[in-house]
């Protein structure tokens, strides 16, 4: 079974919770907006959040 973006969501939090506080992966399934939605801070160093502007993204 192929899982969800709210599945995929879901893990992310999981790792935050757990201090795993970063996640390289550069996986199209992932719902990137979503993730920059739930989190104050999100760090992108493959471009994955092309196209989605918001003050808290980190582009390196």
């Amino acid at each position: 079974m192929e899982a969800t973006s709210a599945d995929a969501l879901a893990q992310l939090k999981v790792k935050i919770e757990n201090r795993e506080d970063r996640i390289g992966t550069d996986h199209s399934s992932y719902d990137y907006g979503a993730i920059v939605a739930e989190f104050q801070l999100v760090v992108d160093t493959r471009n994955a959040t092309k196209g989605i502007d918001a003050p808290h993204i980190v582009r390196c």
